[in-house]
C-alpha cells in the first residue's frame, strides 16, 4: 500500500506555477472554489420554488518562505513590481490534485520577526479550476530562506537597530465583470493599488531607524533579506511612504517596544513596490 492510498501529507502535494515551475520554499497552498446558489421563492409558500446558480469563483493562498523573486516576476508579466502585477494576465498556480489555471494577483503579505522565517503569503482569484503534474526540484544547499540574523530593514536608508520585526501588505482589490448570457467571468479589473507597512523595534537609547515620514516629505522603506550563507536573496523596496500612526507600549515583564505604522502614496511608475534579487 502506497502511502498516498492512506492519506496525502505535505510531501505529496508539489505545487507549480506558470505551467509547470516548481515552488520552492511553499509551505501551504488553499484553493476554494465557490459556486453561489440563490434559492427563489414566491408568495404563499415558504418552500424553495427552485435555484440559480451564478458563475463559479476560484480563490487561492499560497505560503512560502521569502526566498527569491519568482512569484513577483510570475504574477507581473517578467517585471516584478507593483503595477505589473495588478496589470498582469492571470498564470496557473497548481498542483496534481487541485489549482487554478487563470490566478490573478489580489494581494501578498511579507513578513519577518526575531522568531521565525521571512514568509510572503499570496492571495489570488480565478474562474477555472485545474490541477497538473509538477517535479520537485532537489533544494539548494545553503539556502534555505531568511531567519533574524540575516533580515534587516532600513527607513530612508537608515537601518533600523533593536528592530523586532517587520509587515507589509501590498493589495489591489479585484471587479470581476459578469454579463448576461455568459456564465463565465468576462474579467478582473483592479481599483488603486494600497501599501501598508508595520515595523517593531524594542524601546532603547540604542535604537535606530525609527523615523515618521511625513506627506510633505515622503521616504523608501527597504528590507533585505540574506539566506544562511549570507547571499542576499531577495530586496523588497517601497517608495513614498509617510507615517499613518505610531504605538508605544511597556509591561511590567517584557521589553518596551515602540512601532511604527506607514502607508505608500503608490504614485511611482511602479505602483510603489519592487522586489529585486542579487
Amino acid at each position: 500500500m502506497t502511502t498516498t492510498t492512506i492519506g496525502r501529507r505535505g510531501k505529496d502535494i508539489v505545487v507549480g506555477y506558470s505551467g509547470t515551475t516548481f515552488v520552492t520554499r511553499a509551505q501551504s497552498f488553499q484553493v476554494i472554489k465557490d459556486i453561489p446558489t440563490t434559492n427563489a421563492y414566491e408568495l404563499g409558500t415558504t418552500e424553495a420554488t427552485g435555484a440559480f446558480q451564478d458563475s463559479t469563483r476560484y480563490r487561492g493562498t499560497l505560503t512560502r518562505f521569502s526566498v527569491d523573486a519568482a512569484l513577483e516576476t510570475a504574477f507581473g508579466g517578467g517585471t516584478a513590481d507593483l503595477e505589473s502585477m495588478i496589470e498582469a494576465d492571470g498564470i496557473s498556480i497548481i498542483c496534481a490534485q487541485f489549482g487554478i489555471s487563470d490566478a490573478k494577483f489580489t494581494s501578498v503579505a511579507y513578513t519577518g520577526r526575531t522568531d521565525g522565517w521571512a514568509q510572503e503569503v499570496w492571495s489570488f482569484i480565478g474562474s477555472t479550476g485545474s490541477t497538473g503534474s509538477v517535479t520537485a526540484t532537489t533544494p539548494v544547499a545553503g539556502a534555505a530562506g531568511s531567519r533574524h540574523p540575516k533580515m534587516s530593514f532600513a527607513v530612508n536608508s537608515v537601518t533600523g537597530v533593536r528592530a523586532q520585526g517587520y509587515s507589509i501588505r501590498a493589495a489591489a482589490r479585484g471587479n470581476e465583470l459578469s454579463e448576461l448570457n455568459n456564465a463565465t467571468i468576462v474579467g478582473t479589473v483592479y481599483d488603486q493599488p494600497t501599501i501598508d507597512i508595520d515595523l517593531d523595534w524594542v524601546s532603547s537609547g540604542s535604537i535606530a531607524g525609527n523615523t515618521e515620514l511625513s506627506l510633505g516629505s515622503s521616504g523608501s522603506i527597504v528590507v533585505t533579506l540574506k539566506d544562511e550563507s549570507d547571499t542576499t536573496t531577495k530586496i523588497i523596496t517601497i517608495q513614498s511612504c509617510i507615517t499613518d500612526g505610531t504605538t508605544d507600549n511597556a509591561t511590567v515583564a517584557g521589553w518596551a517596544t515602540e512601532s511604527i505604522s506607514y502607508s505608500s502614496l503608490c504614485n511611482t511608475i511602479d505602483a510603489g513596490l519592487t522586489v529585486t534579487t542579487s
